[in-house]
């Protein structure tokens, strides 16, 4: 069904519609801990689910030869910085033909030292896809804008972005 890179909750979500939807998750992750921990909260409530776990890069992945013909979202959300989301933003060319939408999560994502930006999200989806790329806003503003956490972050607007393939093309 899907492809993701995170690290814990959401891929809950993801896997709970997985398993709706009798759809193969595929899980994603550069961090080994957090992918340990991503399967140990699936699998405890989803054992027999079938759970793909790859441990490295989205490219990695696609190396590998086991990246499915038929997808219908490929969820991104691992490397924050800018030159990983745009590395991650150009593999997703190799991808682009076998996959029905890209998600990406921290969209919108500030940093309260540098606010005036583009977060390193938006900016490598523009840079790669164009300004005129067209997105639908998911997820939750988990914070006001101009108002970080604890962690000297906040959300501008929606906390993803959703790219659906026929509709956009690659700069």
């Amino acid at each position: 069904m899907e492809v993701g890179c995170w690290r814990g909750g959401l891929t809950l979500q993801y896997a709970t519609l997985a398993q709706w939807f009798s759809k193969k998750l595929i899980v994603i992750d550069l961090d080994a801990a957090m992918l340990s921990h991503a399967k140990n909260l699936v699998d405890k409530l989803y054992p027999d689910l079938g759970v793909v776990y790859f441990n490295g890069t989205l490219a990695n992945y696609m190396d590998s030869g086991e990246f499915p013909d038929n997808v219908v979202a490929l969820v991104l959300d691992a490397d924050h910085s800018y030159a990983g989301c745009k590395k991650d933003c150009l593999a997703l060319k190799d991808v682009h033909d076998k996959c029905r939408m890209f998600i990406f999560h921290d969209f919108s994502m500030r940093r309260a030292e540098d606010p005036p930006h583009l977060g390193a999200v938006d900016r490598a989806i523009y840079e790669v896809f164009g300004k005129d790329v067209r997105l639908v806003p998911t997820g939750l503003k988990m914070t006001e804008p101009g108002k970080p956490n604890e962690d000297g972050v906040y959300i501008e607007s929606s906390e993803g972005a959703i790219l659906i393939t026929g509709w956009n093309s690659f700069k």
